[in-house]
């Protein structure tokens, strides 16, 4: 490539006068009739001596690249850029136009694959002509190409054209390095960033994801979630295909944004089903998108544990289930009798599988009417039980009396974490009991025992709790002063808040309300599982009327709405106004009306919750059953349930579903809801406790077709969503080109084996052996290929294999999914500072002067020497006349001939 500079390039405007001294006598001074042939030749020599000399002085010099460029544009041609391509052959355009001097320029278009578009120095052509693969996006692979193409002595460059993210999300750290190890190797990289991100013009549906249940069990229909997504409103008809043929088929109206299509999946036979979700719709832009593929397996009947004391209990579980369980019965055996050779016979163990490896075998376990203390292995038992439902999504339903009521066995702990309720008078959570006392006049002003009554009220009270509750008091006259504020109620806090007590006198005033409204503000924003206040008071003002000011009643209401309840306590006075007064804040509060005007008299007044220190953990007497969720699954097909005769008395869990409750009336005639069937998530499981039998005549009212039912009710809504009925757990993640296949065994053991086998799309099978790492067997499966993959796993415990099948589906490469975020941020992180990144199309490319060789010719001596030598002919050709001239030149030609 040739390039003319200029060392002085200003000197090049004496060209102006000097040829203007030549040409303008030529035109102007000399008439045309003496104008000679001798003249216009002096006119040119004079013109070229002049231009000779002017590049001469100006320093004319050619400077010639000797150093070759090698420039590759990398040209991403996946899916995601399909509707840019005009824009990425824009931008190769101005590369190629951004060229340095001495270069040559190819193409390399990739996707899935690569190929070289256009070779080097040949004429570029559009990439639209490429017939890479688009389903995916390689770029490491496409740079590594690049650089093999390579020669040894050029100057090497790549110019990547891309949206930047690759199909494999690994791939960001090996670009990365790539890219670190081409520019240590002195090869020049930019970026150009390409928008592939989809505009609201765009009119594109897809199917982005399904909601289903992997595994179910007959009669347990299920139900798929389709979520579609859509730029803009349109009618689609969605189909859902079973093992090829027409499931089931919808038309329903999208909106722009995400839509979900609900299909009902009934599972009448046992076995494996093949699902597909597709759609059509009017103008969708993209075919690739547009459905998605699942596998459903329908397990046969539920494998059942049922553990209970007698003979009785286990056939009563056996009936309630019928022909849909498989029912392993553990019974505690029966007390051996003595004979005259063995006078003291040792009791027959009760053997119950224990292991999490055993448990895992069953979908329920049932605790009925049992003493799990008297399980043989009981710790591990409870500790197996624990897992199974946690982390392997198994159910636990207890019903009857288990005989955990009112106990603090260690070996009980693990149990009654796992229940929706608490058994009998215990309850671990801290509750705060306040105090509101009147210390107005009106207290000693009638009766000097009032005020004397009230602080050995509180003193009874406050001796009541246990160390693990709080406790806060409040007195009040004309005006609020808190005494206590919220503290444990231990020894020494009431020895020192009945001290402060005792030391205040009355004074004038009666600001009930106030008071309450104090205790609001103080114990509304506390987290204790139960809040209550109690009013000790005459419910008199000082005058003797009606308490002034303010308005207690409505403060009650308010401290109920917030679950506090207030109960009052009268120190004795028997006006009709103050009783009337008292009694209406307790009805408003929620709470009871206590009367006391003697210290014999204390002895039944309490809070509700300290009266309800159940001595009868087993209540026997008809009670009518209160129905809190109607809409239940359990109460399905259910009319009435009627009384029931017995229950186990127990308090609900915060968090559980309480469906069914009994009202339980306490010692004071307060009454409070006791739960009779309840139920939560336990981790990945299920726990349901009905505080009830199952049968006899606890439930005599509920053998008719409603109550049976609902007995048949609690088994049915208990199964497991999914069975696994192996130790271990399954992880399963794609992560658009590869599959993370983890395995986590719930007990480690040295002695195990795990061995993998994947069955691909195409029917190829892959086994391998996998070794233990730290907490888990892992195994990395490339996963390009689109259908449905079967993995079967076999963990071997030395005496017993625990085998499991999983099945996932890939329906289409990520590289199809239009909803992608896309941004420059990707490219500059693994770019990471080794070139540049162009975002908005104006593609400059550095050069390295430093890496160019050239060779240089100046012009100066050659153009003087010309011009001397010109000068020189134009001398001479001026002392000779024209007929001299062509003289000489014809002896010239005849000297020749000679």
């Amino acid at each position: 490539m040739i390039n003319i500079s200029f060392d002085n390039p200003y000197l090049l405007l004496l060209l102006i006068p000097m040829l203007a001294f030549i040409l303008v006598p030529y035109f102007i001074a000399i008439r045309r009739e003496n104008k000679s042939k001798a003249s216009t030749i002096a006119l040119v020599l004079h013109t070229v001596i002049v231009l000779l000399v002017i590049f001469a002085v100006a320093g004319m010099s050619n400077t010639t690249v000797i150093t070759e460029t090698e420039l590759y544009v990398l040209a991403d041609l996946s899916h995601s850029t399909s509707d840019d391509i005009d824009l990425i052959d824009e931008y190769i355009a101005k590369t190629e136009n951004e060229l340095p001097r001495n270069s040559k320029m190819g193409v390399i278009t990739f996707g899935k694959d690569y190929a070289l578009h256009t070779p080097l120095g040949e004429e570029i052509t559009s990439v639209r002509e490429s017939t890479v693969d688009h389903s995916a996006t390689d770029i490491v692979s496409a740079l590594r190409y690049a650089d093999s193409l390579f020669g040894e002595s050029s100057i090497k460059r790549v110019v990547i054209i891309t949206d930047g993210l690759s199909t494999d999300p690994e791939a960001t750290g090996e670009l990365i390095r790539v890219i670190g190890d081409m520019k240590a190797n002195d090869v020049y990289i930019d970026a150009v960033y390409v928008d592939s991100n989809i505009s609201n013009e765009i009119k594109e549906i897809q199917v982005s994801d399904v909601e289903f249940n992997p595994s179910t069990y007959i009669g347990h229909d299920t139900t798929v979630n389709v979520m579609l997504e859509s730029t803009y409103d349109a009618r689609a008809i969605v189909t859902l295909m079973r093992d090829g043929a027409v499931y089931s088929e919808k038309t329903e109206e999208l909106i722009a944004g995400y839509n979900i299509v609900n299909f009902d999946i009934d599972a009448d036979e046992e076995g494996e089903y093949d699902y597909s979700v597709t759609f059509t719709a009017v103008d969708d832009s993209s075919k690739y998108n547009n459905s998605i593929s699942f596998t459903q397996v329908v397990n046969g009947k539920v494998n059942v544990l049922a553990v209970t004391s007698t003979e009785e209990d286990k056939l009563v579980i056996e009936a309630l289930y019928g022909d849909s369980a498989v029912i392993t019965s553990c019974v505690k055996p029966l007390p051996p009798k003595p004979t005259m050779k063995d006078p003291y016979p040792r009791p027959e163990k009760f053997v119950v599988p224990y292991t999490v490896e055993d448990l895992c075998y069953y979908d329920e376990i049932i605790l009925y009417n049992v003493d799990v203390r008297d399980i043989d292995n009981c710790d591990t038992f409870l500790s197996s039980l624990d897992t199974v439902v946690s982390v392997f999504g198994k159910s636990l339903i207890t019903a009857g009396n288990n005989q955990i009521q009112n106990k603090d066995d260690a070996s009980l702990v693990a149990l009654k974490n796992m229940l929706p309720v608490k058994f009998g008078n215990e309850d671990s959570d801290p509750k705060l009991y306040t105090l509101v006392i009147d210390s107005s006049r009106s207290m000693e002003f009638k009766n000097a025992d009032f005020f004397v009554m009230a602080k050995k009220a509180a003193e009874y009270l406050l001796g009541m709790l246990n160390e693990d509750d709080y406790f806060a008091i409040i007195h009040f006259s004309g005006e609020v002063y808190p005494l206590a504020q919220p503290k444990q109620a231990t020894k020494e806090n009431i020895t020192e808040a009945l001290a402060n007590l005792n030391a205040v006198e009355v004074t004038q005033g009666t600001m009930m309300g106030a008071a309450l409204d104090a205790a609001f503000k103080m114990v509304s924003p506390l987290s204790y599982s139960d809040k209550q206040i109690m009013l000790i008071s005459d419910g008199m003002s000082f005058e003797g009327g009606e308490v002034l000011h303010d308005d207690p009643v409505m403060s009650a209401e308010k401290l109920k709405a917030n679950n506090i309840t207030v109960s009052t306590l009268n120190t004795g006075n028997t006006e009709q106004d103050g009783i009337d007064t008292m009694k209406s804040i307790a009805s408003a509060g929620g709470g009871n009306y206590y009367y006391a005007a003697s210290s014999e008299e204390l002895s039944g007044v309490m809070f509700s919750e300290i009266a309800d220190d159940v001595t009868e953990s087993v209540i026997e007497k008809e009670t009518e059953v209160i129905v809190n969720k109607q809409t239940d699954s359990v109460l399905k097909g259910v009319d009435s349930l009627g009384s029931i005769y017995g229950y186990v008395y127990a308090n609900p869990k915060a968090s559980a579903d309480t469906v069914l409750t009994v009202e339980y009336v306490r010692k004071g005639g307060s009454t409070a809801d006791v739960p009779l069937y309840a139920y939560w998530s336990y981790g990945n499981g299920k726990v349901s406790t009905l505080t009830t039998v199952l049968d006899g005549a606890w439930v005599s009212d509920w053998q008719d077709e409603s109550g049976i039912r609902f007995l048949s009710n609690i088994l049915y809504t208990n199964t497991p969503t999914t069975r696994t009925d192996y130790p271990y757990t399954i992880n399963i993640e794609f992560d658009g080109k590869n599959s993370h296949i983890e395995i986590i065994p719930t007990v480690l053991n040295p002695d195990a084996t795990m061995t993998v086998k994947i069955i691909m799309p195409d029917g190829q099978e892959i086994s391998e052996k996998l070794t233990f790492d730290s907490y888990r067997y892992f195994y990395k499966l490339e996963t390009g290929k689109i259908g449905k993959y079967r993995v079967e796993i076999v963990y071997d415990l030395v005496t017993k294999s625990y085998p499991s099948t999983t099945v996932f589906d890939i329906s289409y490469s990520p590289e199809y999914d239009s909803f992608t975020t896309y941004t420059p941020a990707v490219i500059h992180t693994f770019m990471r500072n080794n070139g540049n990144v162009f975002e908005d199309g104006d593609i400059k490319l550095e050069v390295d002067e430093n890496k160019i060789a050239t060779y240089v010719l100046r012009f100066t001596v050659p153009f003087l020497a010309a011009a001397a030598v010109l000068y020189i002919v134009d001398t001479v050709l001026r002392k000779l006349k024209w007929a001299d001239i062509k003289s000489f030149f014809k002896i010239r030609k005849k000297g020749a001939k000679k």
